[in-house]
């Protein structure tokens, strides 16, 4: 059965109603304020600047199309974790870069910026979040009315290339993360421009938030504003998110967009793994220290030192009907509170990470080399699906409640301790094989 719900507020300029139940599902427009993107041109001489630009200046939208989306990715984080900023909210995420739309409102331009001379493109952003009917006023009450908006302010790098390598950890918030997760290339699922000065004189081993703000594989003495515009020049954007009446057009359209489908013939939760983020995979060398690292024990085998490593992102979609629940999971950096008997020992509490782990998430191998993954935390991180059967909150948005809604999908990004293959005695690395199961 049906329910028609009507909400009627009287006011002197007339009555707001909301949106009825029986809508097809709910509609938020997303929209930015007057942005700016550019790229630094600090590092290089001034007897080349002239020539850099003019190639610059020549390249077509589509390049400053990839760098608005890439500066616009690092609002995700504080949408993803909403509700540790207010607790009156849930997350609200923002559909895949498919549904972004990026207008520009002027030609390049040189300009200086804290004290940094920058060529820059102002744009305006704009997006449709297609959801659930009435899950919207799950992730703010404002969204109970037609009209209901609001806003989300951000302090963004104008060049959003190289942040980690200019800014170091400053911008990065670690909270419930492992120890040494953030990687230069994946810095967007990070960067949180409120984290400030954090500094310790023992290092830390325990990332939970009840023992870190921000901050836990090296002591920061600034704040992300100020690093941003002593090392790059930033830029405040306002994000601006309203409840409008369902459009059917408009829905369809968006709901087109979307590269991963639900699976008709699913009758619970459904995981599919995500072949893009196996395509954006790195070989690097890196040096692990036996004496300070947890990975020694887990997926190193005590083979410390430089490592040759294929890193990757493991991307997990639920297209199914219903969300894959796990539930309430202690996640607390004290060992007494953890029986893994409750957990059926499908968890374990790992004693170097401070944090329980499962294993059984995923499954790597190159050749006859068998990586060592271990889980840490589901949770919803990506909003893949923008359909109106997806919810547009998250139940899922903590460590201490995990799963993966129907719509939604977890990410384990490169970076994060044993999300790779340590390829260091393969003598010749051939084209790699991607594929998932």
């Amino acid at each position: 059965m049906k329910w028609l719900i009507l909400i009627i507020f009287l006011s002197i300029s007339g009555i707001i109603v909301s949106q009825s139940q029986t809508a097809p599902g709910d509609m938020i427009y997303v929209r930015s304020s007057s942005a700016q993107v550019g790229v630094l041109l600090d590092d290089f001489p001034d007897s080349l600047v002239n020539e850099y630009v003019s190639r610059l200046k020549n390249l077509t939208d589509d390049f400053w199309i990839k760098r608005a989306k890439r500066q616009m990715l690092h609002a995700q984080y504080k949408l993803i974790f909403l509700n540790a900023y207010d607790k009156a909210k849930k997350s609200m995420i923002l559909p895949g870069r498919e549904a972004w739309s990026i207008k520009f409102t002027s030609e390049p331009k040189i300009v200086t910026v804290d004290n940094h001379k920058l060529l820059v493109r102002d744009y305006q952003f704009e997006t449709y979040l297609i959801g659930l009917a009435g899950s919207a006023a799950k992730a703010d009450a404002i969204f109970l009315t037609i009209g209901g908006e609001s806003s989300y302010e951000y302090y963004f790098p104008i060049d959003p290339q190289l942040i980690m390598q200019r800014t170091r950890y400053d911008c990065m918030n670690e909270a419930d993360f492992p120890k040494h997760s953030v990687d230069p290339e994946f810095t967007d699922s990070f960067y949180d421009d409120t984290c400030g000065p954090e500094v310790f004189t023992e290092p830390r081993t325990a990332c939970t938030t009840d023992v870190v703000s921000c901050h836990c594989t090296e002591s920061v003495s600034t704040s992300c504003a100020n690093s941003i515009a002593k090392n790059v020049g930033g830029v405040k954007v306002t994000l601006f998110f309203k409840m409008v009446a369902w459009d059917e057009t408009i829905a369809k359209n968006y709901e087109a967009l979307n590269k991963y489908k639900y699976n008709p013939n699913a009758s619970g939760a459904d995981l599919k793994g995500v072949i893009e983020g196996l395509e954006r995979y790195f070989i690097v060398y890196r040096y692990f220290d036996c004496a300070a690292r947890c990975e020694k024990s887990e997926c190193l085998e005590n083979k410390c030192g430089w490592r040759r490593l294929i890193i990757f992102s493991t991307i997990d979609v639920n297209i199914g009907k219903t969300p894959l629940d796990i539930g309430t999971v202690v996640y607390s950096a004290n060992t007494n509170e953890f029986d893994e008997d409750k957990y059926n020992y499908l968890f374990a509490y790992d004693n170097c990470h401070k944090h329980p782990h499962f294993e059984g998430y995923a499954a790597y191998s190159y050749g006859s080399l068998v990586g060592k993954k271990q889980g840490f935390c589901l949770q919803d991180v990506i909003r893949m699906i923008n359909h109106r059967n997806t919810p547009i909150s998250s139940n899922y948005d903590k460590c201490n409640i995990q799963g993966i809604s129907n719509g939604f999908a977890d990410n384990y990004q490169g970076g994060i301790p044993c999300q790779w293959m340590d390829v260091t005695t393969v003598k010749q690395i051939y084209k790699l094989i991607l594929q998932t199961s």
